[in-house]
């Protein structure tokens, strides 16, 4: 059964409702589609700039990173790219000496030199002129190497909750195919933003050669989740994404090579440039505690074509957004994508409340507007705090609040132009005594008749 005041509507105020219905609803998923084609990309990176800035990670997880900068590049790797692999293997090694919690390896190993880690050639043409040293505790994560791509979702399926699903396929790690079967490594992925910037980093890809399997072992989940073994940390398994906080104290410990280790004398002389195959760790370096610290070592040389525009520059480290992303995964903030209908439904919601106090008899256009702004705001409010947090797109929802409001005023104003009769403003007391004037008039024009007759 109808409620009462649908019952009380005449056919013509039915008529207006479901065209402002149909009105609202076209306008909703209209405004969503400039959205889906990145137009409000360069506003929303702004604003999402200024908040990744401004927010630092609540916890305290110690990460440090030691880069292959262009010094160490020409001057322990002689410059030479791919990195030789007895010179890789003894650097992760001598730094696995510092026994940190976990130690990841942001360095390609397609080369067959690798193979059997750590039972493998290069191990042992590293350890030739010393003594290996007992490290077996300390877990490493290796970077895989791999190609990947991006399957964007049409209009509607992105309305719908869909997303751009990221295609990955694994190539090689320590000289072999990576297996999803060890858990001794993760594939770095760096997708773009509309506006072509790093946030955020996927927690999942697609393996097209697994029947499209979602696969967790991104780079940055794999070193998470070794650290996470052992210690308390936050669970972020319903989240799609971690986002990258560039706070203050967001801020990592950074070393490059030379500032931890040294090239022995017997294969390499101080100040000369080569391949170091004999490493040793500097007095300052043992002198630290890193047993609670994750350890990540990667090239920034500029042959390394590793870097990425990010809130922090234009040219970010990919060392530095895996360090990032490996805080986010424990620590978070975290994303959780969200479905697109519900700012639809809001949008329509708040369309047709808006319609009807435009509709209400007896109120001026300023008071239907500053009622129907004081409506707004709080939806407003409602939008930045849900989708800020959760998809950083706030501001098409204020676009497609306003335009609601906005095609009200339109069918208001063309309402008034069509029906002048149906103003609601207040009705001039002279009016009918005009009327009542010409009727006495009339009459009076009747009986001067009568008399002359």
């Amino acid at each position: 059964m109808l409620p009462a005041f649908v019952r009380r509507l005449t056919p013509r105020q039915a008529g207006r409702w479901i065209s402002t219905a149909l009105i609202t609803l076209i306008v909703s998923v209209a405004s969503q589609y400039p959205d889906f084609r990145g137009v409000f990309a360069g506003v929303v990176g702004g604003v999402s700039n200024r908040y990744l800035s401004w927010t630092s990670p609540l916890g305290s997880t110690e990460i440090a990173t030691v880069a292959i900068d262009d010094d160490d590049y020409r001057r322990f790797f002689d410059a030479r790219s791919p990195l030789d692999p007895v010179a890789v293997v003894g650097l992760v090694e001598t730094l696995r000496a510092l026994r940190p919690a976990v130690l990841g390896v942001d360095l390609l190993t397609e080369d067959d030199a690798y193979k059997d880690w750590p039972q493998g050639r290069a191990m042992k043409e590293a350890f030739t002129t010393q003594q290996r040293p007992d490290v077996s505790s300390v877990p490493v994560v290796w970077a895989a190497s791999a190609q990947s791509s991006t399957e964007a979702v049409g209009f509607f399926g992105w309305l719908f909750g869909g997303q751009d699903e990221i295609v990955v396929i694994p190539g090689s790690v320590l000289g072999t195919a990576a297996r999803e079967d060890r858990p001794d490594w993760g594939i770095p992925i760096f997708p773009l933003d509309d506006d072509r910037t790093v946030r955020r980093l996927p927690r999942s890809w697609l393996n097209r050669e697994r029947d499209d399997i979602a696969s967790t072992n991104t780079f940055a989940r794999a070193v998470a989740w070794r650290y996470c073994r052992t210690r308390s940390c936050h669970d972020h398994e319903g989240a799609d994404e971690v986002l990258l906080t560039f706070g203050r104290s967001s801020s990592l410990r950074t070393y490059s090579v030379r500032d931890l280790l040294e090239c022995g004398e017997s294969t390499l002389p101080v100040g000369a440039s080569g391949t170091c195959r004999n490493w040793r760790l500097k007095v300052d370096a043992t002198g630290r505690a890193w047993s609670n610290t994750i350890l990540l070592i990667g090239g920034t040389f500029s042959a390394s074509r590793d870097a990425y525009p990010s809130p922090a520059g234009e040219s970010t480290p990919g060392l530095m957004l895996n360090a990032l992303g490996i805080r986010a995964e424990i620590e978070g903030p975290t994303l959780v994508e969200s479905s697109k209908l519900f700012g639809l439904v809001l949008d329509i919601v708040v369309g047709l409340i808006v319609g009807y106090l435009f509709k209400k008899p007896g109120k001026s256009l300023r008071w239907k507007t500053w009622a129907s702004l004081l409506l707004i705001f709080p939806a407003f409010l409602l939008s930045v705090g849900l989708f800020f947090w959760l998809d950083m797109l706030w501001v098409t929802w204020v676009v497609m609040l306003v335009s609601s409001m906005a095609w009200n005023v339109v069918i208001e104003n063309l309402s008034h132009h069509d029906h002048p009769s149906n103003t609601s403003g207040p009705v001039r007391k002279s009016t009918p005594m005009l009327e009542r004037t010409t009727v006495s008039d009339t009459e009076i024009q009747a009986g001067d008749t009568q008399s002359h007759a």
